[in-house]
């Protein structure tokens, strides 16, 4: 007697097969190839998980293998010398430059202005004071120079003139509305329209911060006179009083600070609409882990990649031209910078246990892409930190540090968008 059969809620009755006896063979032999290959699908499952788990360890034990090739080679040669090797590889790697058939990425900055140079001077008594330390000039100045003779007491037409900033600065020092840099241009106007030849702010109490005198971005409103705050230090130095008559010389001169810059840029091109800008500063672990990663990067074709080395870790990505270079390879919906770092003054805390990897998101810009604008559209930043643990972890931590990493990079470069959404 044949007992009902069920197979994954498939049933069959005892009856319906009796009456059915032709059909019964074909049917028992549906059910049981049904069972098969349910079976075999479930032992497929069962085998691709092993084997993309195999292939996920055979990666993290290829990608922990190639940073250490990469510190021991980079740790042998000259400082000097890491741009020409970063460009080898990349060579070697089939990743070429992003334009102009170069890896070299050369750009100026912008630091706005500054005072000191060897036309900017000033003397009292005789003395010569120190720029940055005993004077400022205000960020208002004029460029000029001028010679007298005054006394602080004393304010006469056609002479430089003296203002004590003491009872002022005292009685507004915790006055968040009162804008002491606005105070000084409107006395410094006032002494200008007067005759004064130059104006030289004091205070014998206590000193101005430096932010209030000469801020490097903003010197938008020249005065027609030369405008200088003297510190305690250099009033001391030239043995100035309130009473005598001193000696003057005033030479202000502010001139815009640019300063070159340099990265090393590779690029591969999928013609993709988003790019992921991976870059290391001057860390030699984090251009290690950034050269051992670039070699997959041709398998990502639905984004664009740069791969970037910064030897002046001081300028952000968003002060040099490579932004604007991708945007005319190809117009990008997305532009997301990775940067890989490494952190060797503190140790990195990750819940209860120390790990010689961190992640860190920072939106910088949620710009969005229009014609009317042609603003980069987002440019954030993944910080991938490693600290000086990395050296004394143990294997377990360093696997579950470099899992962590792959993770994080999968899901990012798989899904941009989705991961800039997910981690706030």
């Amino acid at each position: 007697m044949i007992a009902n059969s069920t197979i994954h809620k498939c049933s069959v009755s005892t009856n319906k097969l009796i009456r059915e006896p032709h059909k019964t063979s074909f049917t028992l032999l549906c059910l049981f190839l049904t069972g098969l290959l349910l079976q075999s699908h479930t032992a497929v499952n069962a085998q691709s998980k092993r084997k993309k788990a195999k292939a996920e360890k055979a990666a993290i034990a290829k990608l922990k293998g190639d940073i250490g090739h990469h510190l021991t080679q980079l740790h042998a040669i000259e400082h000097e010398n890491i741009p020409a090797y970063f460009q080898m590889f990349l060579q070697k790697n089939n990743i070429g430059p992003l334009v102009n058939n170069s890896f070299v990425d050369s750009f100026i900055v912008d630091e706005g202005y500054d005072f000191r140079n060897n036309n900017t001077n000033v003397s009292l008594n005789g003395i010569q004071l120190t720029a940055g330390t005993d004077f400022y000039p205000f960020s208002f100045s004029s460029n000029a120079q001028i010679s007298g003779e005054a006394a602080p007491a004393l304010n006469e037409r056609g002479a430089p003139w003296f203002y004590n900033l003491g009872d002022v600065w005292h009685e507004h020092a915790k006055d968040s509305l009162f804008n002491l840099t606005d105070y000084c241009l409107q006395q410094a106007k006032r002494a200008a329209n007067k005759g004064a030849t130059a104006l030289l702010f004091y205070n014998l109490q206590n000193d101005i911060p430096a932010e209030h005198i000469f801020t490097p971005l903003n010197r938008k409103d020249s005065c027609s006179i030369p405008i200088v705050y003297i510190t305690k230090s250099g009033w001391k130095k030239c043995n100035a009083d309130e009473v005598n008559t001193m000696d003057i010389d005033v030479a202000i001169n502010i001139q815009p600070k640019k300063l070159n810059g340099i990265n090393y840029v590779g690029f591969i091109n999928h013609q993709a609409d988003s790019t992921v800008v991976l870059y290391s500063k001057a860390s030699v672990e984090g251009l290690a882990t950034l050269l051992s990663m670039a070699p997959n990067l041709n398998k990502l074709t639905h984004l664009n990649f740069a791969i970037v080395y910064q030897p002046q870790s001081k300028y952000p990505l968003t002060q040099s031209n490579l932004l604007t270079q991708i945007q005319n390879v190809n117009p990008q919906k997305y532009i997301i910078g990775v940067e890989i770092l490494a952190d060797t003054d503190k140790v990195i805390t990750v819940t209860e246990n120390q790990m010689p990897f961190i992640f860190r998101l920072n939106v910088e810009s949620t710009k969005v892409n229009n014609k009317q604008d042609g603003s980069i559209p987002l440019f954030s930043t993944l910080q991938y930190v490693l600290t000086n643990t990395w050296h004394n972890a143990n294997i377990d931590e360093q696997t579950n540090a470099i899992e962590a990493l792959i993770e994080h990079l999968q899901t990012l470069l798989y899904n941009p968008v989705n991961y800039l959404n997910t981690h706030p």
